[in-house]
């Protein structure tokens, strides 16, 4: 797949944005659709800044400032959303570190350029229903059905996310490295102020393996978008190279990431011209090309591409790092999750599963009669599928072994 030019625009004015990187803009192009992908991408504001000295149509240079400025006053809002995270959650006695929000804001150069998103934090599995019972009695609405990982915790403009679990970890042994590496990721976080946000920030080395899983996690579903390419080449880069090799390899290692977290890094030097490190070593540059088209053509958490989370289900299902299944084998696998997590009782007695399978194909003619689903096409599907699977097999997740470069 090679990249639009509206694309390459996109990428060029993050680059000069985050790294300073000088990179030529081309200014014959429609700057309408250079605004509709920096949204797509979750860079608005990030891309805007560097227009400073272009020549762009005035209507169109009004939509993009309102626009970033809409996003700069979210951001504001979220950072307020975490102040009272912190606050409740010390009221309550009850221990908490932030997964992505804040801790990755942190990182930036310009802080304020980050699109936030909503307030995700992480609780011990043994405090889970006593931070949920306390924040319903704040008048909070919590529901968890449809949720990995996660109860969502709603009440007027605060969208909150109680986690039980690090989005992302793998099921079976494949997820032990990782678990021993994040054990104390609670424990080891430490109170930091950014403006006037305070929140329980993780170590450095856990942040790190939380942008690794979340970006994988999401990649391999519904899409990840630049922002999540951004994060990661801010966090690299705030480090001098031997300190991340020295503080970061090992841990990397033990959880199976540190293939992952090079080709990421490489992908960030090529594209968003990120200072190179020797730690990165040799990376295949078609990788690199084949991810960050990958990036592109979902947007952030899927917004170019509907059709990602149907070619996902013939990928791996959220828990499952091994993509060795074939694309049938994978689907059934798929629906049988998707079942059980309808009907748990399918998990003990496994020959209820067809119902399963019956229930959701119905669920879905009746959704598309109803113009809740859009018609897929299912060779297509499988193509888009399979490419995809070739690419994120080469990031050989969760194998160690592989994971000494």
């Amino acid at each position: 797949m090679v990249l639009t030019k509206s694309e390459l625009t996109v990428l060029r004015l993050t680059a000069n944005s985050l790294f300073n990187a000088g990179l030529k803009i081309d200014t014959d192009i429609d700057w309408n659709e250079v605004f509709v992908e920096s949204k797509k991408q979750a860079v608005c504001a990030l891309a805007y800044d560097a227009t400073k000295n272009l020549n762009i149509p005035s209507d169109i240079n009004e939509k993009w400032f309102n626009y970033s400025v809409s996003f700069l006053r979210k951001n504001l809002q979220v950072n307020d959303n975490h102040n009272y995270v912190h606050n409740f959650m010390k009221e309550i006695n009850i221990p908490y570190c932030i997964l992505k929000g804040c801790a990755s804001e942190y990182y930036y150069p310009n802080r304020t350029l980050r699109a936030m998103g909503d307030v995700d934090f992480l609780v011990d599995n043994e405090n889970l229903e006593e931070a949920r019972k306390k924040f319903e009695e704040a008048g909070f609405t919590a529901d968890e059905n449809g949720h990995d990982f996660h109860i969502a915790v709603v009440k007027g403009n605060m969208d909150l996310e109680l986690h039980y679990a690090v989005p992302g970890l793998p099921d079976g042994s494949e997820g032990d490295g990782v678990r021993e590496v994040l054990k104390d990721i609670i424990a080891n976080s430490t109170e930091t102020k950014i403006g006037d946000a305070t929140f329980m920030m993780p170590t450095a080395l856990h942040h790190g393996i939380v942008m690794l899983l979340h970006t994988y996690n999401h990649l391999i579903f519904e899409g990840i978008g630049l922002r999540h390419l951004c994060d990661w080449a801010v966090f690299v880069n705030y480090f001098s190279e031997e300190d991340f090799e020295q503080n970061f390899k090992e841990g990397f290692q033990k959880s199976g990431l540190w293939k992952f977290a090079r080709i990421l890094s490489a992908t960030a030097c090529k594209y968003l011209k990120m200072p190179y490190k020797s730690w990165i070593g040799e990376i295949d540059d078609k990788l690199c090309d084949s991810l960050i088209a990958d990036i592109f053509d979902g947007g952030n958490f899927g917004a170019k591409n509907s059709e990602r989370g149907w070619q996902s289900q013939m990928i791996a299902h959220r828990g499952d790092a091994k993509l060795k299944k074939s694309k049938f084998a994978q689907l059934v696998s798929v629906k049988n999750y998707d079942a059980a997590k309808k009907f748990p009782i399918f998990k003990k007695c496994r020959i209820l599963y067809p119902f399963g399978w019956i229930f959701l194909g119905v669920r879905y003619i009746i959704n598309i009669i109803l113009g809740r689903r859009p018609k897929v096409n299912m060779s297509e599907l499988a193509q888009g599928a399979e490419q995809r699977r070739e690419i994120y097999k080469q990031f050989q997740l969760f194998e160690g072994d592989n994971n000494n470069g």
